[in-house]
């Protein structure tokens, strides 16, 4: 008898694992970026027990932590900028990662939370401009910020496109 309920549990946690990877396989399949959105999701053990919405949130909390990531980097690149013209790109690039770290993905999260979706996805669509802003500032694709300014941006997009199936 306890064979059969230890055999039972496995069986139930498998099953709910394959049903979450599912979830996210589906989920990432409505969004433009799809390995990134799975690679992303999968990272984070807390997507194997979310929702949809749980989802999204999750893709915001590490579109924030990439955000954050770039702003320390483009503060470091502003000190050690060695002309003015860098100099000015670089506390742009600052002023843009201010305002998403602490105004428009903070502020995503807090319409997600709230079902207000369209006014998340704005707010998330702000912040892909800031990222996308911050690389157009210089002629050359291959920036110091170039990687963290595309994760940025496309984290946006993925938490976007789950958001949209939201409502």
């Amino acid at each position: 008898m306890k064979l059969f309920a230890w055999l039972l549990s496995v069986l139930a946690v498998l099953s709910s694992g394959q049903s979450s990877r599912d979830l996210i396989t589906q989920t990432c399949k409505k969004t433009d970026y799809y390995a990134l959105c799975v690679s992303t999701l999968l990272s984070d053990g807390r997507s194997l027990r979310a929702d949809v919405k749980g989802l999204a949130r999750i893709v915001i909390e590490k579109d924030l932590v990439a955000a954050q990531r770039a702003l320390d980097h483009a503060g470091d690149l502003f000190r050690e900028a060695p002309e003015r013209g860098s100099f000015e790109r670089y506390g742009t690039c600052i002023e843009d990662y201010r305002a998403t770290v602490f105004r428009h993905l903070p502020a995503a999260r807090s319409a997600l939370d709230g079902e207000k979706y369209a006014a998340s996805t704005e707010e998330l669509q702000s912040a892909a401009l800031l990222a996308e802003g911050c690389q157009n500032q210089f002629a050359s694709e291959k920036t110091p910020l170039a990687e963290e300014n595309k994760a940025v941006h496309d984290l946006c997009g993925v938490a976007q496109g789950i958001i949209k199936t939201l409502g």
